[in-house]
């Protein structure tokens, strides 16, 4: 929702920096959570869960304070669906939801599902050891973030997105492969990159696709899209486990390589390329 009103309100190089200035605040969100999770979690494992209602002064907040244009046009249900579909049957659409697939494939499947499972099984890493690797993390994607829409204007959004995907098959490559906790620095900040460019970027391009009007279901479509990345990595990468732990992070940069191969046939024509 917070990118299809950001869609809504900017528009040309304001909507690319503004959905850069949005990673780049998500980044730093979950930056500080899971340091202040896993610090909690020494403390006993229902403690995380408190920081949730830190949503409830938020909706507050915004409820007051958030001033959102809403579309105008009457349409029914038919045409409206009609619409939508028009947009998201494109080749670039496809393209875009493919990537925040493997994206989130490689995410929730082979970064915050069976790394901290390595890091413990090898070194003995604590909850907030990993938590504030974590962190570090999300602050090289706020960083990232912040600076993607003056990196898409210069070299273009469809070149960002395949070196982000470049960074996830470096990060889960060498993920298997470092012998010190420390070292695990470098994969975190590439990991970090990558999600800072490529996130804010799609979602810039599904925003240039979808008129007012249509924005919210296409965005919504995007949203599934990638509950089923984040679904089907840790199942994916589970099969994986069953052989050897440091397997899944290669199968995991294998995804990557597959995604840069698809999404950049897909996105050959893209406008803003």
């Amino acid at each position: 929702m917070n990118a299809t009103i950001l869609g809504d309100l900017y528009e040309g190089r304001e909507r690319a920096a503004a959905m850069g200035y949005n990673g780049s605040v998500l980044s730093l969100g979950t930056a500080v959570y899971p340091a202040l999770g896993g610090a909690m979690a020494l403390i006993g494992w229902r403690w995380p869960f408190t920081l949730s209602l830190l949503a409830i002064p938020v909706a507050f907040a915004a409820a007051r304070a958030l001033n959102s244009p809403a579309p105008h046009h009457e349409m029914t249900v038919r045409e409206y669906l009609h619409g939508t579909w028009k947009i998201i049957a494109t080749r670039q659409a496809a393209g875009i939801f493919l990537a925040g697939v493997f994206t989130f494939i490689m995410l929730y499947g082979a970064l915050l599902t069976y790394l901290p499972l390595l890091l413990e099984h090898r070194f003995g890493s604590t909850s907030f050891q990993i938590g504030l690797l974590i962190t570090f993390m999300s602050f090289f994607t706020a960083l990232a973030s912040s600076l993607s829409g003056r990196l898409s204007e210069r070299w273009g959004k469809k070149k960002l997105i395949l070196v982000s995907f470049a960074c996830f098959i470096a990060a889960q490559t060498l993920i298997p492969n470092l012998p010190a906790f420390l070292l695990y620095l470098l994969p975190s900040a590439f990991f970090g990159t990558a999600m800072g460019l490529n996130m804010p970027i799609m979602l810039t391009l599904l925003a240039e696709l979808a008129p007012m009007n249509r924005r919210g279901a296409v965005m919504a479509i995007n949203g599934t899209v990638l509950r089923l990345g984040q679904t089907l990595g840790p199942l994916i990468l589970g099969i994986v486990l069953s052989r050897s732990l440091e397997d899944t992070f290669y199968v995991g940069a294998a995804t990557g390589v597959v995604g840069l191969i698809c999404v950049g046939f897909m996105l050959s024509d893209t406008p803003s390329a």
